[in-house]
């Protein structure tokens, strides 16, 4: 495999559905984010948004680094979320992936 590509990985149908229906509209905190992010604008890192991997979907992406961005708001303080991104922090570690949570208040 060359450096320019990367490896494919099966996503289930509605995992990858439900990562296209949050690519729009953003919440106003992933949209400060995205725009600087977008276009490589952060020392040339290309960073894919609402990005489906495993059964998660990340708010930003970069797969040449493996690292990802995630941006809590509101809704990651209710229980079930917060199940759901204690899993996605531990499943992100063991594939060491680096990466922190953005708590907004």
């Amino acid at each position: 495999m060359d450096a320019d590509s990367q490896p494919t990985h099966q996503v289930d149908p509605a995992i990858l559905a439900r990562a296209r229906e949050l690519r729009r509209p953003l919440t106003p905190a992933e949209q400060k984010v995205w725009q600087r992010l977008r276009g490589k604008q952060l020392y040339g890192i290309k960073f894919r948004r609402q990005h489906p991997i495993f059964r998660f979907i990340l708010d930003f992406f970069c797969y040449e680094h493996r690292l990802v961005i995630e941006i809590d708001g509101d809704s990651h303080r209710q229980p079930d979320q917060i199940l759901y991104d204690q899993a996605r922090t531990e499943w992100l570690q063991q594939a060491r992936f680096a990466g922190h949570p953005f708590h907004q208040s």
